[in-house]
């Protein structure tokens, strides 16, 4: 169970939200038991064929090749010993091992350099500890939205607005469904007081009127404007990972209710 920021999946809040683990699972169960009976068994044609053996499921007609996995993703059959390796690379990087985490990274990435997830969390672990022009050389070629996303973060980091923006916008004109895009580029207007911010947080929550980030993008809209703010918002969107605004909007809401310690805490 991961946060939606967590584009590395390096941190398993399974042990942390067991409730939620249970309510997933009794959803899934539920799913399941209410699924129609499968028919039975037939003949398989050419289409669904290649789609069973691009999986693995089958074995791929000999004489035609089978074309790469779409979007970076590892060979299912083959791509084992990456997988492996992703993992490790995980695993490491949650024990604090960055360099292990790095070295299993970049010789993953050396044997097959289109695989997405060993991309993302490389830069990642780039970005983390400031070396943004490497993290973005990392993710240079790859269109896939989740890349473009983490390329806007790290243009963010540096300063680059304007480029940042582009590249969300990339993202969120192929995948509008993405929070993490969202709210990396709600932060972008934000940081440069662009009056559009409004309509573009509106057309988000739109989308996603559930999620944690965008709720407290809104309840920072509603201190900037005078308003009393969803201060619980702030709190969950926190617990998720540290944001450039919440510590700030947090400190606001306390100062406008007449607690300058809380403020002063929060601003710390």
């Amino acid at each position: 169970l991961y946060a939606r920021a967590d584009t590395a999946e390096a941190h398993d809040l399974a042990g942390a939200e067991p409730e939620r683990v249970r309510a997933m699972t009794a959803a899934l169960d539920t799913f399941r038991s209410t699924r129609a009976p499968s028919a039975a068994p037939g003949a398989v044609d050419d289409a669904h064929r290649a789609q069973l053996a691009a999986l693995g499921y089958v074995a791929p007609d000999p004489v035609t090749e089978r074309d790469p996995p779409p979007d970076g993703l590892l060979d299912a059959r083959r791509g084992l010993p990456g997988l492996v390796a992703l993992e490790r690379a995980r695993q490491a990087h949650q024990h604090g091992d960055d360099a292990r985490a790095e070295a299993l990274l970049r010789e993953l990435l050396a044997g097959d350099a289109g695989v997405i997830d060993a991309r993302l969390m490389l830069a990642g672990l780039l970005r983390g500890r400031g070396e943004t022009r490497e993290a973005l050389t990392v993710l240079d070629g790859v269109s896939s939205p989740r890349a473009r996303t983490m390329a806007g973060a790290v243009l963010l980091q540096r300063g680059e607005i304007d480029e940042a923006r582009a590249e969300l916008e990339q993202a969120l004109a192929r995948d509008p469904g993405s929070a993490v895009a969202w709210d990396v580029l709600l932060t972008a207007l934000q940081a440069q007081g662009d009056p559009s911010t409004d309509a573009r947080l509106a057309e988000a929550l739109a989308l996603l009127p559930a999620d944690p980030q965008l709720l407290a993008h809104a309840a920072l809209r509603d201190l900037l404007q005078g308003h009393a703010a969803d201060e619980a918002a702030l709190e969950r969107a926190l617990a998720l990972g540290p944001h450039p605004f919440w510590r700030y909007a947090q400190g606001l809401a306390a100062a406008r209710r007449g607690d300058p310690a809380a403020a002063e805490q929060a601003w710390l």
